[in-house]
């Protein structure tokens, strides 16, 4: 039996680079907008200064403080996050936004000090702040629906597996793990939703190396729960 890899669901690597690469393109973004009359060769100084000075870096490291806050704050979440309006929750508790702007303001500060970049640039951007703290709320939700959207689909998919194992149909069960592993990729990690769809795999994967055999003991079924 093929069992499928451990989801740690308290570990925050997929926001971590979910949404910490998300923040950070969506504040890129906001600085070309603000600065549409400059050279490509200023763009690229401008970013690689907050490169060079571990902007991206800063970044996952408060997605993952904003998350840890927003858990202690959502009193209902135990352990794992159980939907997106939770997360959702989670990012408003964790104070997301004031977080980016923090951040925001030191590193133009250590340029400003530092004179890595032009007073000019610097006040530009220091007064485009709240333009560019819009943006990046605006990508947040949007990512937020996405996130929804495929936890819909895989909660959609483990059912429709179900119905096809309940009927002994292997080739309707191949359709729907193909797209639960397609799925499982990279998503939100929803505790529930995630850990059926182990259980879905490592049957399937039982299922399959016994040469599509449906004649499971008991104890083979309580091990698929079990192993994730």
């Amino acid at each position: 039996m093929e069992l499928t890899e451990n989801i740690e669901l308290n570990n925050n690597n997929f926001f971590e680079t979910t949404f910490g690469s998300l923040i950070n393109n969506s504040i890129e973004t906001g600085i070309r907008a603000l600065l549409p009359d400059f050279l490509e060769n200023d763009a690229i100084e401008i970013k690689n200064t907050f490169i060079n000075q571990g902007f991206p870096e800063a970044i996952k490291q408060l997605v993952n403080k904003v998350i840890d806050l927003g858990k202690n704050a959502v009193s209902t979440i135990k352990s794992g996050i159980e939907n997106i309006g939770q997360l959702d929750n989670i990012f408003e508790k964790g104070d997301l936004i004031n977080g980016v702007s923090e951040v925001i303001d030191y590193f133009l500060n250590t340029a400003e000090k530092n004179n890595l970049l032009s007073e000019d640039v610097i006040k530009i951007i220091k007064n485009g702040k709240n333009f560019i703290l819009n943006g990046v709320s605006s990508d947040v939700k949007n990512e937020l629906k996405i996130e929804n959207d495929n936890i819909n689909k895989l909660d959609n998919y483990n059912k429709k597996w179900r119905e096809a194992y309940e009927n002994q149909d292997f080739k309707t069960m191949e359709k729907n793990i193909k797209k639960i592993n397609k799925l499982m990729e990279n998503i939100a990690p929803i505790e529930s939703i995630i850990n059926e769809a182990n259980t879905i795999k490592n049957l399937h994967s039982l299922i399959e190396n016994n040469g599509q055999n449906f004649n499971i003991s008991y104890e083979e079924n309580e091990i698929a729960k079990i192993l994730k």
